[in-house]
């Protein structure tokens, strides 16, 4: 079990984001009930795009994928708030996002954590690609320190929670 404000304290272990992941994708806290569900929604999404690439659907086939995958869409960007929600709820804004000391970085918590999601369905994918797949736990890696740098400061009061409005012009 992980809650949000200890999730950061794992990496004091030396286990990194990877342990922060795992604890997010299997604990109980505010966080990682909002981690579930978005990845939840991006392995809906990951079979939806899969699906609407066979090229003997139909059109009217087509479409209906198309649209489960906007309405998906919707609800993976709603997820996403509600981790960054979550992160703000539990360090608040410690710094300005303006302050030239403030830790920040150009995606959100939530946005991070939705690419750890997403390139976790990927190194699936890409099992029996092994350079593939080592390209894939690269990217994870970068990203998962990028992740690291934002908690700690998040943890140390020197960084700021920070949410991305996107405007999504997705129709469900």
């Amino acid at each position: 079990m992980i809650e949000v404000d200890r999730a950061w304290r794992l990496l004091a272990t030396g286990q990194g984001a990877a342990a922060v992941w795992t604890g997010l994708v299997e604990g109980q806290g505010p966080l990682a009930l909002a981690v579930a569900p978005l990845h939840g929604v991006n392995g809906r999404l990951w079979a939806l795009e899969e699906a609407v690439r066979d090229r003997a659907l139909a059109d009217i086939e087509i479409v209906r994928l198309k649209r489960a995958i906007d309405a998906e869409n919707l609800a993976r960007h709603d997820a996403v708030h509600t981790i960054d929600r979550a992160v703000d709820a539990c360090f608040g804004l410690q710094r300005a996002p303006d302050d030239e000391a403030a830790v920040v970085d150009s995606q959100s918590v939530g946005q991070m954590v939705d690419r750890l999601s997403v390139l976790a369905l990927k190194v699936a994918a890409w099992a029996g690609a092994p350079a593939r797949r080592a390209a894939l736990e690269g990217q994870r890696l970068r990203v998962g320190r990028c992740l690291d740098r934002v908690g700690w400061a998040l943890a140390r009061g020197e960084g700021t929670a920070q949410a991305f409005d996107e405007a999504k012009t997705y129709s469900a």
